[in-house]
């Protein structure tokens, strides 16, 4: 059996676990975070690490004065980073050329990304990809070590969303998850907003108060059919 050091408990439990729903790892100490990627390797999970070319792409981002655009960017750099690492598992994605789209961001050019920016794939367009080539995928993981970008965690956070077809995790060394819910008008608290487990360095789980309160809901209606079935 391989040995992965004193990795957090909970990490190792939740990756060999069957945990439903979407993760989130905060605050997770670097060293785990070495021996994560060696654990998720061992169990052969689809694993995309976002690293230092993020930063060409935040600094092509902020540059452009349209604050409106920024999310949307930021998530077109997010699906270039799962379609690399899902073209090497399912290849029949690799027609769609989207993880050329992050050689756009990596070099960090203004003017080139306002070029093609109209024509780089979203979220969306990923959850359209896997529906129309019949992919299913039960859970993406997703490590970020040591970026502490508010417009990167908010733009993965979309990907809470109970209408993604796939659960995520995320592993964050420093997470900048936002409070709010980035796409809400009325300024919505996240866990409002999405259902979610998260762990906050080495601490027990919490539920979102929007998972919480579609469980106590759920147990309701499983009691009153219990009742009803009785008389």
């Amino acid at each position: 059996m391989a040995y992965y050091g004193f990795i957090n408990e909970n990490l190792k439990k939740e990756v060999k676990g069957d945990r439903e729903g979407h993760i989130i790892f905060n605050y997770q100490r670097e060293s785990d975070m070495v021996r994560l990627k060696e654990l998720l390797k061992a169990e052969e999970k689809i694993t995309v690490e976002f690293s230092e070319d993020w930063y060409p792409a935040q600094s092509i981002l902020y540059n452009i004065k349209d604050r409106k655009t920024h999310l949307a960017g930021a998530r077109q750099y997010v699906t270039a980073k799962i379609l690399e690492v899902l073209e090497e598992k399912y290849p029949q994605l690799k027609e769609y050329e989207g993880s050329k789209n992050l050689e756009i961001f990596k070099q960090g050019d203004l003017e080139l990304y306002s070029k093609k920016s109209n024509s780089l794939y979203g979220l969306k367009e990923l959850e359209e990809m896997l529906s129309t080539e019949d992919i299913h995928i039960d859970r993406i993981h997703l490590i970020i070590r040591s970026i502490g970008s508010p417009l990167l965690f908010n733009a993965i956070a979309m990907l809470l969303s109970d209408e993604t077809p796939f659960s995520i995790s995320v592993y964050a060394s420093e997470s900048c998850f936002p409070l709010y819910d980035p796409d809400s008008i009325e300024n919505k608290w996240l866990t409002e907003t999405y259902s979610y487990t998260i762990f906050n360095k080495g601490q027990a789980a919490e539920l979102s108060y929007r998972y919480r309160t579609s469980q106590k809901q759920k147990k309701k209606k499983k009691n009153q059919k219990g009742n009803n079935e009785e008389v």
